[in-house]
């Protein structure tokens, strides 16, 4: 084997090792319910940041408030996926 065969060998053997310690997904899905159920179509018609221009009508300070650690931005299927 040639010194580049090795090479490309070991990244390969690192990256698959890198990918099967990565943790567990965490977050938690979109519900398949009848409230976000629009969401699903949408995102099917239209893409996933179509259905995510309607999150914040529920998800916001008054309604359903998102905890101290959530981050900030608005991209919310980037995170949590549909079903």
């Amino acid at each position: 084997m040639k010194k580049r065969d090795i090479a490309l060998l070991l990244v390969a053997v690192a990256i698959v090792t890198f990918l099967l310690m990565a943790p567990e997904e965490t977050t938690a899905p979109v519900p398949r319910d009848e409230i976000h159920e629009r969401f699903y179509e949408i995102a099917a018609k239209e893409g996933r940041r179509a259905a995510e221009a309607f999150c914040a009508d529920c998800h916001n300070e008054e309604m359903i408030p998102f905890s101290a650690e959530h981050p900030t931005t608005f991209r919310c299927l980037f995170c949590h996926k549909l079903q």
